[in-house]
């Protein structure tokens, strides 16, 4: 065979094989995640396929071995990370702390490069220490190695506002008390050793929450000008800003300094979703101070900069309205809040106006007028519901609106037989279905006055939905109506 020839055949061979090899690399080497995704998306299905909390431990075993698949195979793959996560939840499901904590130290571990990934799975050691109960030493430990080790993570930057949280929680002030003196501390340090970086300014924010955290709020009102101030480029300074507008109104009761705030994002970063966000809040201050005239001033700006958001203009009109009718001028807020229902229909704002409209006859004891507007409400949400082309959320809206003004009317049967519906529903899901159970029994229990009603309605509750999140509230009320 002649030189160029086998040259040629070798080139060819050459090729072929570091095809094959970047298929396999791609296939099972520490890069790919194509097989690693697949395997863990089939342990994801086959877990959201039964109830953890009811399962037996037979059938958490079983999803757990599909995880470790995953873990086994491709112990290096961030998807193996996911599943170390998922069987550390399972674990705990399970009340198999050890367990957990060795999956979530095989994360440490394996991806000690990857700071966030080790970092959350410190934090989630820690927050098994506390489950445990009797491992909070442990727990807090786990905390500051985690802060120290990891400072600059999400969870590492959280940690040490957290501990004096968790002492708050507990009612244990001296300690409490100390470890935000140490947050501080540690944040301050932070900043000297890594000077003007742009996480910097996510230290000094959180030197802040660390004081509002505390009810400090001058000091933390103070700590947070320091990011508009200093670190004019961080993407921190326009949530702060709106933060400050909020504190200085709520908190320490200075109108115009909250204003100053609202008025400084809006003229410096008109294009911005926060300059929106600042006209809202500018909204809500001028009216609840009454304010009249610069609360229809900043409406007409937010109606006119919510082009194409026809909520956000229905509200706007309708506040204009609800402030004519302060001022006394009912004739021109009947015609706005007739627009608003006519241009505006299908938006929650536009379903709202009737119990507005019907709020001010009942004050002027017009209570024929309010019947009116109310059936005629009823009518419209009935239209809404039985109307295949209105959405979802519009019916939610009209369904939640109809019970309000059957509550308004204090007509407890229509709601009832309007709960029941959906409660014995087989198209609804089980949180909807036992939220419906549930105000059942508290409607024949505090507005009928039917003790004997409520309690079978609960016990039915609680034999049908042990772990729904509303069974404390239930057992709370049957509580109430025994004593």
């Amino acid at each position: 065979m002649k030189p160029n020839k086998m040259r040629h055949m070798y080139i060819k061979k050459y090729i072929l094989f570091i095809n094959i090899l970047f298929i396999l690399v791609a296939f099972y080497g520490c890069g790919g995640d194509y097989l690693p995704e697949k395997y863990l998306y089939k342990a994801r299905i086959n877990k959201q396929k039964i109830d953890i909390k009811s399962a037996s431990n037979e059938q958490i075993d079983n999803i757990i071995s599909e995880f470790h698949i995953v873990t086994k195979k491709w112990p290096l793959s961030k998807k193996a990370a996911e599943a170390h996560f998922e069987i550390a939840n399972l674990y705990v499901a399970k009340k198999e702390f050890i367990n957990a904590k060795k999956e979530l130290e095989n994360i440490v571990i394996n991806f000690s490069n990857n700071a966030e990934l080790a970092a959350d799975a410190k934090f989630a050691i820690g927050q098994l220490y506390e489950i445990e109960q009797d491992d909070i030493e442990k727990a807090i430990n786990s905390y500051k190695e985690l802060y120290d080790l990891y400072p600059l993570t999400k969870k590492g930057l959280y940690s040490p506002l957290y501990i004096a949280e968790f002492y708050k929680r507990n009612n244990d002030i001296e300690r409490s008390n100390k470890a935000y003196e140490e947050a501080i501390k540690h944040y301050l340090r932070k900043i000297e050793e890594f000077g003007e970086i742009k996480l910097s300014a996510v230290l000094q924010n959180y030197i802040a929450l660390t004081y509002a955290s505390q009810g400090k709020w001058q000091k933390a009102v103070d700590n947070w000008e320091i990011i508009p101030q200093k670190y004019t480029q961080s993407l921190l300074v326009l949530p702060t800003l709106i933060t400050l507008g909020e504190i200085y109104f709520v908190k320490l009761k200075e109108r115009s300094k909250a204003i100053e705030k609202y008025n400084e994002v809006y003229e410096k970063y008109p294009l911005t979703r926060f300059a929106l966000q600042s006209v809202i809040k500018l909204i809500q201050i001028y009216f609840y101070t009454d304010d009249y005239e610069n609360t229809k001033k900043w409406c007409k700006i937010l109606i006119e900069r919510a082009k194409g958001n026809k909520e956000l203009q229905a509200q706007g009109k309708t506040i204009i309205a609800r402030t004519l009718e302060k001022e006394g001028k009912w004739d021109e807020a009947e015609k706005i809040y007739d627009e608003i229902m006519n241009s505006y229909s299908e938006t929650a704002t536009a379903l709202r106006v009737p119990i507005f409209m019907a709020l001010h006859y009942q004050t002027e004891e017009k209570s024929d007028e309010v019947q009116r507007i109310y059936e005629n409400a009823l009518n419209h949400y009935e239209k809404i519901l039985q109307d295949k082309d209105s959405s979802l959320n519009v019916k939610q809206n009209a369904f939640d609106l109809t019970n309000i003004v059957y509550a308004k009317q204090e007509n407890w049967e229509a709601i009832i037989k309007r709960m029941n519906k959906i409660s014995e529903s087989n198209d609804i899901d089980n949180y909807k279905r036992a939220r419906a159970l549930f105000v059942t029994g508290y409607i024949y229990q505090h507005k009928l006055n039917n003790n004997k009603k409520a309690l079978e309605i609960y016990n039915k509750f609680l034999d049908l939905y042990k772990n729904h999140p509303f069974k404390k509230v239930v057992l709370e009320q049957m509580k109430e109506i025994r004593n």
